[in-house]
């Protein structure tokens, strides 16, 4: 059998919001490092070396480019902010399984619950602006398959279609809805750009 290096692209980070339903993943993430390490001390004796261990430490953090998501962007600063727990899941595209249903796809995951105790970001002039978290799970992590948002999973799974047919078995109300709107309704009249320039109200959890 042949072997082949792993592909980092294919190791994704979601979050949740403790006590929330839907799980996102970090926009346009760049790289994941996670160590988790544990000390171990030894103690001499007439038998030989005794080994006792400390505690687990298990910190994650994520990079990235930040996006338009303005939403998210905001949510994980206040997360610092308020010290609000969040649920995260490294998730594992390249090793996946059939759900329990027959047709779900799942994917070996990684699961932390925990707080995210540094949200940094980089406003550059010229590059674009970078992100960086740092999260640091309570307890030990879980391993087990997860599925993962539908909206995820019709982007990694799309099949070939020809020209004269539609991918709308794969297509959601709002796509269809979108696909058919006349270019006009795209256009901004100039009172509602003012009005979205200046709100300044904070998204809501």
């Amino acid at each position: 059998m042949t072997q082949k290096a792993g592909d980092g692209n294919k190791v994704i980070a979601y979050f949740r919001e403790f006590g929330a339903t839907t799980a996102w993943k970090m926009l346009f993430q760049t790289e994941i490092e996670n160590a988790p390490t544990r000390d171990r001390e030894s103690t001499p004796t007439k038998d030989g070396g005794v080994s006792s261990s400390a505690s687990l430490e298990d910190e994650v953090t994520v990079t990235g480019i930040r996006s338009y998501d303005f939403d998210q962007h905001i949510r994980f600063k206040l997360s610092v902010r308020d010290d609000i727990s969040y649920e995260l899941w490294i998730v594992y595209m390249e090793k996946s399984k059939t759900g329990a249903d027959g047709t779900t796809k799942e994917y070996f995951a990684e699961y932390r619950q925990g707080y995210i105790t540094e949200y940094s970001g980089t406003d550059g002039a010229e590059d674009n602006p970078e992100v960086e978290l740092t999260y640091l799970p309570e307890g030990k992590y879980q391993i087990n398959y997860t599925p993962i948002p539908a909206q995820d999973e019709r982007m990694l799974n799309y099949v070939f279609q020809r020209m004269d047919d539609t991918a709308a078995s794969n297509a959601t109300e709002e796509d269809k809805a979108n696909a058919n709107k006349p270019l006009e309704e795209y256009f901004t009249s100039d009172s509602s750009e003012t009005e979205t320039s200046t709100d300044d109200s904070t998204p809501t959890a």
